[in-house]
């Protein structure tokens, strides 16, 4: 380095003395003037941010400069972070200047640390940067996602995740081979972890393989551990609440079917409770304010209450009429809410005395199981299929009641199969005449627009919705249609098949029959 520098300055003068200049004289220059430094702080060099699902979250920092420009100061952020931006220009004060940022509507969950970059500069193109201006701002957010914790995700069970994602960005995560001879049921899931129940419809039971229950670790769909529980006629999927997962097993005529209240951590059972039935499938139980709801009963039409931290039966009541099996209970802080057929029954959640039963005046009659749940809409709304329902192929109308009416208050033209989803007014329901999903009108049961869906299997499982993507499963592929786009055209196709549900991780899980594959969502 040394020696090119000084050939250089050798060249130079060279080249000056050739030209007539004069011996030792200096050659003049027009090099602008450096920038004068202005030195930034931070009120603050990071934050932490906490938002919870569907909300945004606002934050920023003020930065203070010291010196003095003849020409403009003009600030500029850069931003590395996907889940939040700039809320409105960069305010001046004096030497100050406050930056205002905003997580996006229905950010994805998730932690991430990301940073934003400040520096102040001559013009907004930032061609020239003041020295001692640039400083870092570290952001670390976590948006929290509310688990997957039993069929449709929650005691409303609305399939709804207050959440949007780029369909363009889905990628296969990882599969989970079920073990042979078992099928997955629906599963459960945290940021942490997805809980799958695997087992078999067997009336008698004849399997010679016991029905197991696995948690996978979310980011690589390893087991953390794998429990086996024993050979059952059928067996729900998991339910989860905090520490716990809740399975429900059937042997036939018994009053002694089991409930298993399961240590997620390492799979131990804790408590073993009973409830009683002849046969039949049953989903999830629903967990709802501490306790943990079944309906069954010997010969049907009963509902169960337990404490979901002790595992204590708290009572047990009839219902109006009679669904014998099948059924996951809605429940929000004022009632549970159970289809029995005539009608929709409602029980007090901590007692179990039966309050009202809203008619349902298109009740066909006969008693029957019920593969399937209310839905409700958070504002005394509740959505149901009418009549018999054995999954996943029965073709029902969807009825809609009101609490403030007494009996149900629309029927639906058209019939439809699968479980529906629910959210901002509309339900999205699989039609059973078409390949087609409707969205359905929760004020009359109007059907206010329908998507075809491509392929050729058989449609079923359950619909998932995010705020604006809208997920599907047949017999042999799983599709996402884009809400926002004017045709709600299809985004996105995988050819898997099965359960869906939506991890708080950003996980698209598809439980089929002999494996569990996750996709990842951005």
């Amino acid at each position: 380095m040394r020696v090119a520098l000084l050939t250089a300055v050798s060249t130079a003068a060279f080249l000056t003395s050739s030209c007539g200049g004069e011996s030792g004289s200096t050659p003049s220059t027009n090099a602008p003037a450096p920038p004068p430094t202005l030195a930034v702080t931070l009120s603050k060099s990071s934050t932490d941010v906490t938002v919870a699902e569907g909300e945004t979250a606002s934050f920023g920092f003020m930065a203070t400069y010291t010196g003095s420009s003849s020409d403009p100061v003009v600030p500029d952020v850069a931003i590395n972070g996907k889940r939040y931006a700039l809320d409105g220009t960069p305010t001046a004060s004096g030497q100050k200047f406050d930056v205002a940022l905003k997580t996006s509507d229905f950010a994805p969950g998730g932690k991430s640390t990301s940073t934003v970059t400040f520096r102040l500069c001559k013009s907004s193109a930032c061609a020239t940067v003041y020295p001692g201006s640039t400083q870092t701002f570290t952001v670390n957010l976590d948006v929290q996602l509310k688990d997957w914790a039993m069929f449709q995700r929650n005691s409303g069970h609305t399939g709804y995740v207050a959440a949007r994602y780029d369909a363009q960005k889905i990628a296969q995560a990882w599969t989970w081979k079920v073990a042979p001879g078992l099928d997955a049921r629906p599963v459960s899931a945290d940021v942490d972890s997805v809980y799958v129940v695997e087992g078999k419809d067997d009336i008698p039971a004849t399997a010679d393989v016991a029905d197991r229950v696995v948690r996978l670790d979310a980011s690589n769909g390893q087991p953390v551990w794998d429990n086996e529980l024993k050979i059952h006629n059928s067996i729900s999927g998991a339910s989860l609440n905090g520490g716990m997962l809740y399975i429900n097993g059937i042997d036939l005529s018994t009053n002694t079917n089991p409930i298993y209240f399961i240590n997620k951590s390492d799979g131990s059972i804790k408590y073993k409770n009973q409830f009683s039935s002849q046969y039949g499938e049953y989903m999830q139980p629903t967990i709802h304010a501490g306790k943990m709801y079944v309906a069954a009963g010997f010969y049907g039409d009963q509902v169960f209450g337990y404490d979901a931290l002790t595992g204590s039966k708290l009572w047990e009541s009839y219902g109006s009429f009679g669904i014998t099996d099948g059924e996951s209970v809605a429940v929000d802080s004022d009632s549970v809410y159970y289809y029995a057929g005539r009608g929709v029954d409602l029980f007090d959640p901590t007692t179990g005395v039966l309050k009202r039963t809203l008619e349902n005046q298109y009740f066909t009659g006969g008693e029957y199981g019920w593969e399937s749940a209310l839905m409700l809409d958070g504002s005394g709304g509740i959505y149901g299929m009418n009549g018999t329902r054995a999954w996943p192929y029965s073709a029902n109308a969807i009825i809609g009641y009101s609490t403030l009416s007494t009996q149900a208050v629309w029927k639906t033209a058209k019939q439809y199969i699968a479980h529906p989803a629910l959210s901002n007014g509309f339900i999205y329901a699989l039609r059973s005449d078409s390949r087609a999903i409707d969205a359905i009108n929760t004020k009359d049961g109007s059907v206010a627009w329908s998507i075809p869906i491509p392929g050729s299997g058989n449609l079923r499982n359950n619909v998932v919705v995010t705020e604006n993507l809208l997920f599907v499963s047949t017999e042999t592929d799983t599709y996402a249609f884009d809400l926002k786009s004017s045709e709600r055209k299809m985004v996105w196709s995988a050819p898997v098949s099965g359960m869906l549900a939506i991890t708080p991780n950003n996980l698209l899980i598809v439980a089929g029959i002999d494996s569990v594959t996750a996709f990842q969502l951005s």
